[in-house]
């Protein structure tokens, strides 16, 4: 009796959690290619139902990118290794042959609703040696970092222009 117009693709939208934003942004800058593994990987989950499964493996997620199918797989361990993600093994026989469950960053990061995070908590992850590799390598490349900017609290500053830009790049 009762039914919505089906949408169009490009007019659905995304959410993602503000958490994503305030911790796992800052940590997944600085490692190349990281951000748009993850964030197109999330796209196709949440869009999965409305569109159906367009990317189904890492070669596929690589060509969307432009990346080498080498930088998608250290992208997963990567995420894995922070917790954003698990990854649940088809085939040990098969490289890069896993399904991706996105956890839910609300209690992935243990963050009650509105909490802010610490400073203790940006110090830990300035710490992370991973992160200061990537910091260098960022460097060396003559690219604004998270570090030498730092999180631009306003986007619309300078700093927080070229962070951004940066980020696409």
């Amino acid at each position: 009796m009762f039914f919505i117009q089906k949408r169009d693709l490009h007019n659905l939208d995304t959410v993602i959690p503000n958490s994503f934003f305030e911790l796992v942004l800052p940590m997944l800058a600085p490692k190349e290619h990281a951000l748009a593994v993850y964030m197109l990987g999330y796209y196709e989950s949440v869009s999965i139902k409305e569109m159906g499964d367009r990317i189904s493996s890492n070669q596929e997620l690589a060509e969307v990118l432009g990346i080498s199918v080498d930088d998608v797989y250290e992208a997963w361990e990567y995420c894995e290794s922070l917790g954003l993600i698990k990854k649940f093994v088809l085939d040990e026989e098969v490289a890069g042959s896993y399904q991706i469950e996105f956890r839910d960053l609300r209690t992935v990061l243990g963050k009650p609703k509105g909490k802010a995070t610490s400073t203790d908590e940006l110090i830990a992850v300035y710490k992370n040696e991973e992160y200061k590799k990537n910091v260098r390598s960022h460097r060396a490349n003559d690219q604004v970092s998270a570090d030498e900017c730092g999180y631009p609290k306003n986007p619309q500053d300078d700093c927080g222009v070229q962070y951004f830009q940066r980020l696409g790049d």
